[in-house]
């Protein structure tokens, strides 16, 4: 439980920047307290804190696309399994990016699995790009 609880706390800050700061493609760095690698270990060890992260994650995005009028990812479709297995098969599909922040894999993830219907028209990001939050 304490190990969730160090993500949670540590996807905060990585989220918040990696989503309201409306980079373009290119990659920029930030630290990062959790790799995808950490993420990867704990969601195969640990399914509620595997959860717990990715829907905090999720719950941070949305929050901030509210308050900045954005679309980062469809959330109609997201729901119950599926964003935690599409985190799962993206990671595993991308282990060259285990190094990457967590936070920012898991945007890349959902983005790309559930793009948003249609993009509003104050949002500069499209759903296929890539953040790299290298630490």
């Amino acid at each position: 439980m304490m190990r969730s609880a160090l993500l949670s706390i540590s996807l905060l800050g990585s989220v918040l920047l990696a989503s309201g700061l409306g980079q373009k493609a290119a990659a920029f760095e930030m630290r990062s307290y959790t790799t995808g690698k950490e993420l990867l270990t704990v969601c195969s060890g640990d399914r509620d804190s595997c959860y717990m992260y990715v829907y905090g994650v999720l719950d941070i995005i949305m929050l901030n696309d509210d308050s900045t009028k954005t679309c980062s990812f469809n959330s109609e479709g997201v729901a119950g399994d599926k964003a935690v297995s599409t985190v799962l098969s993206y990671l595993q599909s991308h282990p060259d990016r285990m190094d990457w922040s967590a936070a920012a894999l898991v945007q890349n993830a959902i983005r790309s699995k559930f793009p948003c219907a249609k993009q509003k028209s104050t949002d500069k990001k499209s759903p296929d790009e890539t953040i790299d939050l290298t630490p």
